[in-house]
């Protein structure tokens, strides 16, 4: 519509309102609401907008309104404990602000159509295009196994679901720990696409089939390497139960990098289903014995394990007598992107794609929360204790020193990270993480063992992220502008174990001797020998879970 029509139609509106002798701020009121109805399911990402517009439309036509701001940032921690709400962006104020917000903006409309109702044509457009991004990420979510259409009822049956398999496993190994076999699992599947590209694949073959393996390095031939995997979601989704064998289906969505012998490179995203089996006389290990890197009988290091055997105990493993056995292997995956020289991850063309997703929660977790934590205090301590955490991993990440991190994760997520950050300095590339912000911590399951209590979150935070050369230039993301996301973590906590116990509160030292916190890379204090990345003293993060694929299995 030309301005000079859009003027005219205008001013003949409010010409006919004063003729019908009717008050413009009803008509106003009547709009709003109006407006409200329509634009119902995008308020909230159209009220920020209209905000900044609108405050600088006040001091311009002399509004004079003020709105609440919801919460703001500037660099300093806030955390913020919550029952489970999908967004940390509303406003305090609630619909009375939303209201008043849109009456005020319709009324600058009338006044000052010239200026009000281009301004609203572009306020329509917002809406259309949001819409417009929210189909083609549902799209993406069903095609790729996101959440975004998983209702209440699919969320708790997937729950009891998980609770029922962890049972069957249960019943033939008391000694099963969740939490330590996904975390198994996790540097299973890390260090199989690490060490395919590298001739290497032989060191994990207590883990899997001889078949497999000759088919994973006949697959493997022009591969020069495979790099920054990051798995989404990882869950159970059958166990079944034979004369012989314990089996155990797992589906995991993931990501990664191949860089090829020709100089190209592809990044995928793919759907992995794993079968493992084990003997139904096999036993679980002690947790600080379970390692995908060493020997399941001896402990020696996996460069000991060649031709499905230890070399050092002369054990093997291809009727999974000994721990898990990967016998099958099928993939479903996709190309993204391609580049000669450049990572696809560090191509700008990674976006945050379940921010707005809501949060999947665990139909029990309110009552589990009551069950473990009876004094507020000590639910209080967790959400610190998972704030502080996030933030040193942030800090340690950013300035390239992954030993500090050492105190705050597992054996097996310490090992996976570290490698990102080795393979950062190959490059000789840096990602910069700057003004970090913990906007809200949602509580989202519990699960509890013999050993251990292992408590998934939703966090919700903003930071610069960003990634220079060694020459300083910019590769990847903007070294300005704030992102927001959320990703889900778990944290787990060994039974009985206490942080009250340690002999300090501090995170520089360490919580079994008091001495000043130096962590070798096995995870055990250098002055008392403590191992203290297993949760016996407090909360360690075991899992980082992408919130577009997260789901409770």
């Amino acid at each position: 519509m030309k301005p000079l029509l859009m003027n005219y139609l205008t001013k003949y509106w409010v010409n006919n309102m004063f003729k019908r002798k009717l008050k413009i701020d009803s008509i106003i009121m009547m709009c709003s609401r109006v407006l409200i109805f329509l634009t119902s399911s995008n308020l909230f990402i159209v009220t920020g907008f209209l905000l900044l517009i609108v405050e600088e439309a006040d001091s311009r036509v002399g509004g004079g309104h003020s709105y609440g701001r919801g919460r703001s940032s500037g660099g300093s921690s806030s955390g913020g404990w919550s029952s489970g709400s999908s967004s940390y962006n509303g406003y305090n104020n609630g619909g009375g602000a939303i209201f008043e917000m849109i009456y005020w903006f319709i009324r600058i409309c009338v006044r000052y159509p010239a200026f009000g109702i281009p301004l609203l044509l572009v306020i329509f457009y917002l809406i259309y295009s949001y819409r417009k991004n929210l189909n083609k990420y549902s799209d993406y979510y069903s095609t790729y196994g996101g959440n975004s259409n998983t209702s209440s009822k699919e969320t708790s049956a997937l729950a009891n679901r998980t609770r029922e398999y962890i049972s069957i496993i249960n019943q033939n190994d008391s000694n099963f720990s969740f939490p330590i076999f996904k975390d198994f699992i996790f540097s299973l599947y890390s260090q199989l696409h690490e060490f395919r590209a590298q001739n290497k694949i032989e060191n994990l073959s207590l883990f899997f089939s001889e078949e497999l393996l000759q088919r994973l390095q006949t697959e493997s031939k022009s591969l020069k390497s495979v790099d920054e995997v990051v798995i989404g979601n990882c869950q159970i989704v059958k166990v079944s139960k034979d004369k012989e064998f314990l089996q155990v289906k797992i589906l995991f969505t993931a990501n990664y990098t191949e860089f090829y012998k020709d100089g190209s490179s592809k990044r995928f995203v793919l759907k992995d289903t794993w079968q493992l089996r084990r003997s139904v006389g096999a036993v679980s290990k002690a947790p600080e014995k379970i390692s995908a890197h060493n020997c399941p009988n001896c402990g020696a290091s996996n460069e000991s394990i060649s031709f499905g055997k230890c070399q050092r105990c002369g054990v093997t493993n291809q009727e999974a007598r000994l721990d898990w056995l990967v016998y099958d292997i099928s993939s479903v995956r996709e190309a993204h992107y391609s580049a000669n020289n450049l990572s696809p991850m560090l191509s700008g063309q990674i976006i945050e794609e379940g921010t707005q997703l809501p949060t999947l929660r665990d139909p029990q977790i309110d009552i589990s929360v009551k069950e473990f934590f009876p004094v507020r205090d000590e639910l209080e301590y967790a959400r610190k204790r998972f704030e502080e955490v996030f933030l040193n991993l942030q800090k340690a990440w950013s300035e390239q020193k992954w030993e500090l991190a050492r105190p705050f994760e597992t054996d097996a997520l310490f090992q996976s990270h570290y490698f990102w950050i080795e393979d950062y300095k190959r490059k000789l590339q840096r990602n910069h993480i700057e003004k970090v912000n913990v906007q809200k911590i949602v509580p989202v399951a519990l699960y509890n063992d013999k050993y251990y209590l292992s408590f998934t979150v939703r966090i919700f935070a903003e930071m610069i992220d960003y990634t220079k050369d060694q020459k300083g230039k910019l590769i990847s993301g903007s070294n300005s502008r704030k992102i927001n996301f959320t990703e889900y973590w778990t944290f787990i906590k060994g039974i009985g174990y206490n942080h009250k116990d340690a002999k300090t509160k501090s995170m520089l030292n360490c919580p079994s001797c008091g001495a000043g916190l130096k962590i070798s890379m096995a995870g055990n204090c250098e002055f008392c020998s403590s191992k203290i990345t297993l949760g016996q003293f407090d909360w360690v993060l075991s899992q980082i879970e992408q919130d577009e694929e997260f789901n409770l299995g």
